[in-house]
């Protein structure tokens, strides 16, 4: 099994995140659609679930 190694950003490194995202803010597009995509399929659930019981 391989392991991955994560970096965890804490309070001193917001500089760096706020001049990357300042940089490359395009980055974070993707992020809207898939959380509304994502309500949309927890939204189904809970209607299938629902008629389900």
């Amino acid at each position: 099994m391989q392991t991955q190694s994560y970096q965890i950003a804490i309070g001193s490194d917001s500089r760096k995140i706020t001049e990357f995202l300042s940089r490359d803010g395009q980055l974070l597009l993707p992020f809207p659609e898939l959380i509304c995509n994502t309500e949309k399929a927890v939204d189904e659930l809970i209607d299938v679930v629902g008629m389900a019981s």
